[in-house]
């Protein structure tokens, strides 16, 4: 064996790839812009287009969470009582 290793990229092979590597970078950049753009003007059409804003869906639900908790806390306080009294 010598004592010297002669390790040989070809330059221009990695120049190429490098290059390469760069625009591909570019255009997934650019695409991911493109489709995000699509994607955040039709869920505003979406949103706009419904009778009821999601904002006003979500109060009308928190209502309705907060009557059924109520409901639930109030039916297990009856039943506690109605158990401790020997019912």
């Amino acid at each position: 064996m010598s004592g010297t290793s002669a390790f040989d990229v070809n330059r221009g092979l990695v120049t190429t790839g490098v290059i390469l590597i760069g625009l591909g970078s570019i255009m997934v950049v650019a695409g991911a812009g493109l489709t995000t753009t699509a994607v955040f003007a039709a869920s505003r059409r979406f949103v706009q287009q419904m009778e009821t804003p999601p904002s006003e869906i979500v109060k009308q639900n928190l209502v309705r969470a907060r009557r059924a908790a109520e409901a639930g806390t109030s039916a297990w306080r009856v039943s506690a009582d109605q158990g401790a009294l020997g019912n």
